[in-house]
């Protein structure tokens, strides 16, 4: 019985978001885990799906396209020497927001869905 009741409450903490566990992690560089702007490397550009650089996290560092795994962007910093893209649509389709070399944004909006390094310096 005892043991019911420790599953029970782990159970409940665990849907109330109390009970937390180590950072999950893929091998492409996205994951759900809380970091900071700092984790965006030098010649990257990285969204983040909560404001404050927190959440899932997606980094870039060509100009191939590529998916963010995510819908919307809470946070972006471009950390490299190029402007960047970031398009609302999969596939660099749909609308495109345009980030200037160096640009870091704590809080934003912005759809999100892939994102890409531009050939030049300017937007």
């Amino acid at each position: 019985m005892v043991r019911v009741l420790r599953a029970s409450a782990a159970l409940a903490l665990s849907a109330a978001g109390l009970l937390l566990g180590p950072p999950a992690r893929g091998d492409d560089g996205t994951g759900l885990a809380p970091s900071s702007s700092a984790q965006c490397a030098t010649g990257q550009l990285c969204v983040w799906a909560s404001a404050g650089y927190v959440g899932r996290f997606a980094a870039v560092s060509s100009t191939t396209i590529k998916s963010t795994g995510m819908s919307l962007a809470g946070a972006v910093r471009n950390r490299s020497s190029k402007a960047a893209a970031v398009y609302s649509g999969a596939s660099g389709s749909g609308t495109a927001t345009c980030f200037a070399p160096g640009a870091q944004i704590s809080s934003t909006s912005v759809a999100a869905a892939s994102f890409r390094l531009l050939t030049t310096s300017t937007c």
